[in-house]
């Protein structure tokens, strides 16, 4: 018992204050609040035309900026794909074949001269 009376005036808190309970330990009091009850079609908000803000405008800009750089961007890598391959895989596969024969003729000439040496070390 407390050497003094709290009146019962007071709320929860302020009495669990008064008696000197750290905060974490004091009780909680709960107090009913009146909610607004609303239906749905009120609640949203009716159609107006947005007023738009120079960073929204902005924004935007920067989005369709960025769009087409996209789409031309997908085309111009379309067509250098087309190119690479009705252009240039002909033209490297023609030039490795003759470079292949003209790499296999002179390992030819190597090769024979290899085996000259190793007959003229023997004797």
């Amino acid at each position: 018992m407390l050497p003094f009376s709290i009146p019962a005036s007071l709320t929860a808190r302020k009495q669990d204050a008064i008696i000197g309970l750290p905060r974490y330990r004091r009780k909680r009091q709960f107090v009913p609040t009146k909610k607004k009850t609303t239906s749905r079609a009120k609640a949203q908000p009716k159609s107006q035309p947005k007023s738009t803000t120079p960073m929204e405008e902005f924004g935007a800009k920067v989005g369709r900026t960025i769009g087409e750089a996209t789409s031309q961007i997908e085309r111009e890598s379309e067509r250098l794909i087309h190119y690479v391959n009705a252009q240039l895989v002909p033209a490297i596969r023609g030039e490795s074949t003759s470079a292949l024969r003209k790499a296999a003729e002179k390992l030819q000439v190597f090769a024979d001269y290899l085996d000259d040496q190793k007959r003229k070390q023997q004797r």
